[in-house]
């Protein structure tokens, strides 16, 4: 059988960045760092194949978006690293031809019909969490996360007269149009040689476990296991 391959560029981003350390002398805490980021999402990306049910967006399926991410890190005497971040993905509203449900039987992989539509992409939202401890003897970081990720559904309307027929209720049915969420609690054990003697070679290695809280709401989540190794000259 003929094999599908697909390759391409993902969507441009571009963003702007600040950050202040605000130096502290109470209760043990060194000093607070609060960061933000925003920036503009341009789909240079190509649109799903609506014909062709391999085919997945390289992108955000040509939706222009405002990423936005907000956070704050205290630092303890006590090497103690204490952080928050939300990550939000806002995305505007695109027209394109969809395939879309007109009926309740019909499934996910038959659906004869297309027509132009409008899509109203979902809100996308995610949250960390984070606890760690380091320069544990000059090179070693241990820290335990939480993350989490929210998407809320896509919702289309159609202005096609030759769709009078089609219900709202069940063009917007689709499982693959619908909200998307999963908790991940991260584990990690890292190596930094970085400033243990100065040397120009200095590699990290970095050891973590993810754990899924509970099952994905329309996503597949897995126990992982992984290493990320660096070696900076």
């Amino acid at each position: 059988s003929d094999s599908y391959f697909q390759h391409g560029v993902g969507d441009l981003t571009l963003m702007l960045s600040w950050s202040d350390v605000y130096e502290q002398s109470e209760d043990g805490l060194s000093n607070v760092h609060l960061y933000a980021r925003a920036g503009l999402m341009i789909p240079t990306s190509e649109r799903r194949n609506q014909d062709n049910l391999l085919s997945i967006p390289l992108g955000n399926d040509r939706a222009w978006g405002l990423p936005l991410v907000g956070g704050m890190d205290l630092y303890f005497e006590n090497k103690l690293r204490i952080g928050a971040s939300t990550d939000i993905l806002l995305l505007f509203n695109e027209d394109g031809e969809r395939r879309l449900r007109t009926k309740t039987e019909q499934t996910e992989l038959l659906i004869p019909r297309s027509t132009m539509a409008t899509r109203e992409p979902g809100t996308q939202l995610r949250i960390s969490l984070i606890g760690e401890r380091t320069k544990i003897a000059d090179v070693m970081d241990i820290g335990i996360a939480y993350q989490g990720s929210f998407r809320s559904e896509d919702k289309f309307s159609i202005d096609d007269p030759a769709w009078d027929d089609a219900d709202t209720g069940i063009v917007n049915s689709s499982e693959r149009f619908q909200e998307t969420s999963y908790h991940n609690l991260i584990g990690h054990v890292g190596l930094n040689w970085d400033d243990a003697d100065g040397s120009r070679f200095a590699p990290k290695i970095d050891l973590f476990y993810k754990y899924p809280l509970k099952r994905g709401k329309r996503v597949a989540t897995y126990k992982t296991i992984g290493a990320n190794v660096c070696f900076n000259f």
